[in-house]
């Protein structure tokens, strides 16, 4: 299905409102919706535009690619093939120390190795965790709704912590918080890929999946 222009804002949120207002999250799909902040064992800077990456095992090989809103495609990064759009997250493993005093991350990066422009909103990601065999919705309970274009070649990460982080935030980067528990669990994002002045866009949902092991403060 391809989503005309005057359709974009609707397709990517609910009504939109002014900035630095909350908008409700969309509805729940494989059980609830939202987002999260990303996490990563560091603060990277922008990673430069790279060919898509290959198609490699790993710890989610016998996972099924998740989906939690009505798109076009889903794009998990374990079962990505050659997607020219992915959301590569820095680890399978996050493993922040539970109760400690250093903010320890996770980092979402989405690359466009496309040759159009995909447009998203990029305050409209959500962490969903993996409950008796259902996806649940874990942040957020709500967000901003401005629209921003990642252009051929360029990245916008997230860096998810468990504990707020202390960078601000940048033009192609945000640092959401979010207190996750031990278990699995999936970072979400989507937007509108197609000339924006064109005749129509496809919907495309990028998935990272993410495993989160606390491990005791010394």
């Amino acid at each position: 299905m391809r989503l005309r222009r005057r359709a974009l804002l609707a397709s990517l949120g609910s009504a939109l409102v002014s900035a630095g207002c909350l908008g409700a999250p969309g509805a729940p799909q494989n059980g609830d919706g939202g987002g999260t902040t990303p996490t990563g064992t560091s603060t990277a800077t922008p990673s430069e535009p790279t060919t898509t990456p290959t198609q490699s095992p790993g710890r989610f090989a016998d996972e099924p690619c998740p989906s939690f809103t009505e798109t076009d495609r889903t794009v998990c990064w374990h079962t990505r093939a050659d997607s020219d759009i992915v959301l590569e997250p820095s680890t399978e493993e996050f493993r922040p120390v539970e109760n400690g005093g250093t903010v320890e991350t996770i980092t979402f990066t989405l690359r466009n190795d496309s040759d159009e422009t995909f447009e998203l909103n990029p305050y409209a990601w959500a962490v969903k965790r993996k409950d008796d065999g259902e996806w649940r919705h874990v942040a957020p309970d709500g967000y901003v709704e401005p629209l921003i274009p990642v252009l051929p070649g360029e990245t916008f990460e997230w860096v998810l912590s468990r504990q707020p982080h202390p960078t601000p935030e940048g033009d192609r980067r945000l640092y959401p918080t979010v207190e996750v528990d031990a278990g699995r669990h999936a970072f979400a994002v989507d937007g509108l890929l197609g000339d924006p002045d064109g005749t129509g866009q496809e919907r495309v949902e990028c998935v990272a999946l993410f495993d989160v092991a606390l491990t005791a403060d010394k």
